[in-house]
Order: structure tokens, then C-alpha cells, then sequence
């Protein structure tokens, strides 16, 4: 799944660029959704991403550089991985996968 609050700009050219509704399923992206999810806060968009994925946050994994959402996603009881405490990729999920 992917949660984003980016502008629709930036989702649209990384949409291209990695073909991103190829290789996820659930998107949940604020500026896309409908009127009634409109506004949504950001611990409103891990709620919703984890409704989408008919899942509960703790079988999730979020993966994000930034604090804040970091510290939100824990807070929900989302398992994070920090992109900031690691060298690439591959380290960042060696635990998981």
C-alpha cells in the first residue's frame, strides 16, 4: 500500500516515473481522495490505508524518513521503518523480508 499527503503533482510524476498503481494495490493519497475523505488529518490517512488494506495497523509496516510521521504511524501502532537510520534499501528491509 501507499499513503501519501504529497501534492498531486509530485504523486503523479513519481506514479510515472516508478509505475507505482503497477507494483501497489491500495493508495490512499489525500489529495486524490473523494469528497467524503476530504481533509483528512495524516493519522486519519493510516487509518484509512489500513481499512483499505482490510488489516490492522500492527500488521503493517511504514516506511518514512520523516520523524513526525514516523512518531504518528508508531503512535497508531504501525511498525515503522526509519529510511533516515539506514545506508539503502536493502538494509531497511533486510528485517522484514
Amino acid at each position: 500500500g501507499l499513503v501519501s499527503d504529497a501534492a498531486p503533482d509530485w504523486v503523479a510524476h513519481w506514479r510515472k516515473t516508478y509505475k507505482l498503481d503497477e507494483l501497489i494495490q491500495v493508495h490512499v493519497i489525500g489529495s486524490e481522495l473523494e469528497e467524503e475523505y476530504a481533509g483528512l488529518d495524516y493519522p486519519g490517512l493510516l487509518k484509512l490505508s489500513a481499512e483499505r488494506l482490510q488489516t490492522t495497523p500492527d500488521q503493517i509496516h511504514f516506511v518514512e524518513r520523516k520523524p513526525v510521521h514516523l512518531e504518528t504511524a508508531c503512535s497508531l501502532g504501525f511498525k515503522t521503518i526509519d529510511l533516515s537510520q539506514t545506508p539503502d534499501l536493502k538494509t531497511a528491509f533486510s528485517g522484514v523480508l
